[in-house]
């Protein structure tokens, strides 16, 4: 269980995202290929990118994107960053050498890895620029195969969203808003606990939380299943 705990400062830096986050769609887009959830809504989209698949770039980004799990924090969006995709990729590309190292140390060591490092990890993790450029070019690939399409959709949902967790904020303020996020979470007085499996304890304090806004209505993440899409601010 993840468990977020909040200091005064944190609940006031509490916001929702102004839009959808890029990295973020392509990360959760990519772990949703293969996961089974919510087949009804997203069954149609898995059917038409599924056999776009099997390139280097996508058995590349299939060893950094386990379907459950820890995956590398680089390819988590920085705040702020994500509204613009090239922003994001350039973001990603800039990661030092010791932060990308020390990522792909966690990824090696996941209990929940069930697929084999990439071939080009040993170059990622020393940060080698051939390296990070094709990481570059498998993110970008998938996003215009998989995302682009579906853009205005997403942001659609993403405005939808965005107008009922306002209600929430107006209705029951911080508390409202999480609760509203994740509605079985036990509220934000002292500590949220959103039902992700995480053996992870965090306490941050003075950063803020940042909520990222959900295309679709049961999730913090457009994606069908559940996974925290809260950052430090």
């Amino acid at each position: 269980m993840l468990r977020v705990q909040f200091a005064p400062e944190d609940i006031a830096g509490v916001r929702v995202a102004a839009g959808p986050d890029h990295l973020w769609e392509i990360v959760n887009s990519f772990q949703g290929l293969f996961e089974g959830g919510d087949a009804l809504s997203f069954g149609p989209w898995r059917q038409l990118v599924r056999p776009r698949l099997g390139g280097p770039a996508d058995r590349l980004l299939s060893g950094l994107l386990p379907g459950r799990g820890y995956f590398p924090g680089f390819l988590a969006p920085t705040p702020g960053n994500g509204r613009e995709l090239a922003a994001a990729l350039d973001t990603v590309l800039g990661t030092s050498h010791t932060a990308l190292r020390r990522d792909l140390v966690l990824l090696a060591a996941s209990p929940h890895r069930r697929r084999p490092l990439p071939d080009l990890a040993r170059s990622l993790a020393d940060g080698e620029p051939e390296a990070l450029r094709r990481l570059g070019t498998a993110l970008h690939g998938h996003h215009r195969r998989a995302i682009a399409p579906c853009w205005p959709q997403i942001r659609a949902r993403v405005d939808a969203d965005q107008a009922a967790r306002a209600r929430a904020v107006l209705a029951g303020g911080t508390d409202g808003l999480l609760r509203a996020s994740v509605p079985c979470c036990a509220g934000v007085r002292r500590c949220w606990r959103p039902t992700v499996a995480s053996t992870a304890k965090s306490a941050w304090r003075g950063g803020g939380w940042c909520c990222n806004p959900s295309s679709a209505p049961a999730h913090p993440s457009p994606w069908p299943f559940p996974r925290p899409t809260g950052r430090r601010c």
